[in-house]
C-alpha cells in the first residue's frame, strides 16, 4: 500500500494520471497457489481517491473476470448482478494472448493464434456481452513483434467488412422494449 501511495519526486505515483483522463483500468490478479494477503480495501480506497473513474477489474468490484483464460464468455452472460439485494451493472471480462502464453517467446512466433480462432475468440466473448482483453506481449526490444502485428492487422482486414455488415444489416433490426434493446449478436450466415 505504501508503495501505490509514494510518490517520486516529481510527485507523481503509478496512479497518477492527468485529474482530466475519463477512466484507468486497474487489475487485481492475486497470486495463483500463493498465499499472500492482501488489503484489497485500502487498495480500492486509494483508487477511488486518486481516480475516482478509474475501473477495478479481474474480481474487483467494477469489472469481474469470466473465469476462464480462453476468451470466452458463457452463453447468455449477463452484466447485471446483485449486490446487496439491488441490481448493479457489473460486466464480465475475457481475457485471451494472441500468443499460447501471457509473455513473448521468440519460438511462438510460428504460434500465433489464427484469424479464424480470434474471429471466433471475438464472437464468443463480446457476442456474449463480455469486454475482450486481448493480450499482445511485447518482445524483448518493448515492441509488438512482427507476427502479432502482422495477425492483428490480417484481423482487423476480416473483421472490418464483418462488423460493417452487422451495423448495415441488424441495427435496424433492433427491438425496443420498455427497459431493453435487444440487438441480433451475430452477422447473418
Amino acid at each position: 500500500m505504501r508503495q501505490i501511495e509514494r510518490q517520486d519526486s516529481t510527485g507523481s505515483t503509478g496512479l497518477d494520471t492527468p485529474r482530466s483522463s475519463r477512466s484507468v483500468d486497474t487489475r487485481r490478479d492475486p497470486s495463483k497457489g500463493k498465499k499472500q494477503g492482501y488489503d484489497w480495501t485500502r487498495y480500492y480506497a486509494v483508487i477511488r481517491r486518486r481516480q475516482p473513474k478509474a475501473l477495478i477489474a479481474i474480481m474487483g468490484p467494477d469489472i469481474r473476470w469470466v473465469s476462464n483464460e480462453s476468451g470466452f464468455a458463457r452463453e447468455g452472460e449477463s452484466s447485471v448482478r446483485t449486490r446487496d439485494g439491488k441490481p448493479v451493472w457489473h460486466p464480465a471480462e475475457c481475457d485471451v494472448s494472441i500468443r499460447p502464453g501471457w509473455f513473448y517467446h521468440e519460438k511462438e512466433d510460428a504460434k500465433v493464434k489464427s484469424i479464424e480462432h480470434l474471429m471466433d475468440i471475438y464472437f464468443k466473448s463480446v457476442g456474449r456481452n463480455s469486454v475482450l482483453l486481448l493480450n499482445v506481449p511485447p518482445d524483448r526490444r518493448g515492441r509488438f513483434a512482427e507476427p502479432d502485428v502482422n495477425r492483428l492487422r490480417e484481423f482487423g482486414a476480416e473483421f472490418k467488412p464483418v462488423t460493417a455488415r452487422y451495423v448495415r444489416l441488424n441495427v435496424l433490426e433492433a427491438t425496443f422494449a420498455p427497459t431493453v434493446w435487444e440487438f441480433e449478436l451475430f452477422p447473418p450466415k
